[in-house]
């Protein structure tokens, strides 16, 4: 195979990733806001100061998906040339650590 025809697999697959990737980011957020509000009702306490002020500030939903909103931008308007999932994947990872880490709080706290 020459490098053209590999290339012309590639970018279908680099862009079914980064959907899913972006899918993931978006998920995970939303999960997020809510074992982070369930945690909140069980008497938890948010220890990332900047989602301590937007929870009092009632902006953490609207941040989260906004957030995941403008990484889905930023994925769609990226070259198909250049692999952007790499930290697309990274994004997920941080977020699926989050939210195993607020859903194991809430199994031992729940």
């Amino acid at each position: 195979m020459r490098v053209a025809e590999l290339q012309m697999w590639e970018e279908p697959r680099e862009l079914w990733l980064r959907s899913m990737l972006v899918v993931a980011i978006l998920l995970l957020n939303i999960a997020d806001v809510l074992t982070t509000q369930h945690a909140l009702a069980l008497g938890g306490a948010e220890l990332n100061p900047l989602s301590g002020w937007l929870i009092s500030n009632g902006m953490l939903a609207h941040t989260k998906i906004s957030v995941a909103a403008f990484i889905g931008v930023a994925a769609a308007a990226a070259p198909t040339a250049r692999r952007f999932s790499t930290p697309l994947t990274m994004v997920a990872g941080f977020y699926l650590v989050v939210v195993a880490g607020n859903s194991i709080q809430l199994l031992l706290h729940g």
